[in-house]
């Protein structure tokens, strides 16, 4: 049976969603909305404080209790999700964070939308050829898809909330949430130093990409902090999202008079180029070859077995830290632009290890 401050509850939300009380707008008085709905006042009471946990209300000393400003808009409003397509690590990527996403908002009763904008067109572009009015969104979640200035500066106008996974690239800049993939590298190097590996390959991507020099440091910081040299012809440039970089990363390897100790390889297309290459050669992993893996995808655990070690994200935290941001941003507080989330490692078998932790 439903308890009575429940029923409660739920009419007065039902009124502030659907807009008859405003943001802002006054509550009658306790005393007021026990003779209108024929409760007592501590029904009105719980209803009006599980009201006031979920966002609803704010109550104000010896002034009453009001509509919270940010209620009635984002209590019922989509969340966009934005990202890329035609990028095969970026579907992936925004499969996941859309997994995420709904997951989270299912909580909230309220839905995801989303936008992929196609790889080199401008989301502004997008949406005015597909008729669709972004003047209304209010919150957006950008993954895989960087906001240009103009972007930000417009829908910055029209009131919209941003969040970006990743960093922005542009002189405008939005929050923004991002794994630490400096201390990730550095963590993974360290595993494979402390377990007999002194030679040791990087794949870390293109410099184009503001991650790329940070993981390489942190790579680098790992051997200096183990008092070697790391050898620098083995850290190499490629393109994360693409098999064949990784196809040539291996093929580099095998033409040395003998394989690295270990080699540590950023993004999953990328990486799995490597290890298909790997074992068409007849490389076994770990006897002969240990591998660790940036950028860990799902979808890879089909195809790749435990004896890899990988760095992750854990893409629901950083979901749900978007949508916190989001909310403290309807409550007018000040957010700080950046949110660094740290980078779970999973030695896996690599190293002989039992333990998938460490």
């Amino acid at each position: 049976m439903t308890a009575k401050y429940a029923n409660i509850q739920s009419m007065i939300q039902a009124r502030i969603e659907q807009g008859e009380l405003a943001p802002g707008d006054p509550l009658p008085s306790e005393r007021e909305m026990a003779v209108m709905y024929g409760v007592s006042r501590i029904t009105i009471r719980g209803a009006l404080d599980k009201l006031e946990q979920e966002g609803y209300v704010i109550r104000r000393q010896g002034a009453g209790t009001f509509v919270e400003p940010a209620a009635a808009r984002s209590a019922t409003s989509d969340v966009y999700l934005v990202g890329v397509r035609h990028k095969n690590d970026a579907k992936a990527f925004l499969e996941e964070v859309g997994e995420c996403l709904s997951a989270a908002l299912l909580k909230r009763k309220q839905r995801v939308v989303l936008m992929t904008v196609p790889e080199g067109r401008s989301l502004i572009d997008y949406c005015g050829v597909h008729d669709v009015d972004f003047q209304r969104w209010h919150r957006v979640l950008f993954a895989g898809y960087i906001p240009t200035d103009s972007e930000i500066r417009l829908l910055r106008e029209y009131g919209c909330r941003m969040v970006l996974i990743g960093r922005p690239q542009g002189k405008e800049l939005i929050p923004y949430v991002e794994g630490d993939h400096h201390t990730g590298a550095k963590v993974m190097t360290r595993h494979f130093l402390e377990h007999g590996c002194r030679r040791i390959a990087l794949l870390a991507g293109p410099n184009s990409l503001y991650i790329n020099p940070l993981r390489i440091n942190g790579f680098r910081e790992a051997h200096a902090e183990a008092g070697l040299d790391c050898d620098e012809s083995l850290i190499v440039e490629g393109v994360a999202w693409q098999r064949e970089s990784g196809e040539a990363f291996a093929e580099m390897l095998l033409g040395q008079p003998r394989l690295p100790d270990a080699a540590l390889i950023f993004g999953d297309w990328a990486f799995l180029g490597a290890y298909m290459k790997f074992r068409e050669h007849g490389v076994r992993i770990p006897q002969d070859l240990r591998l660790g893996m940036g950028d860990w995808f799902s979808w890879l655990e089909r195809i790749v077995d435990l004896s890899v070690a990988a760095l992750y994200e854990d893409r629901q935290s950083m979901v749900d830290l978007a949508l916190d941001i989001m909310d403290r941003q309807d409550r007018s507080e000040l957010v700080p632009m950046a949110h660094r989330l740290s980078v779970l490692f999973r030695p896996g078998h690599s190293c002989g290890c039992d333990s998938l932790q460490e």
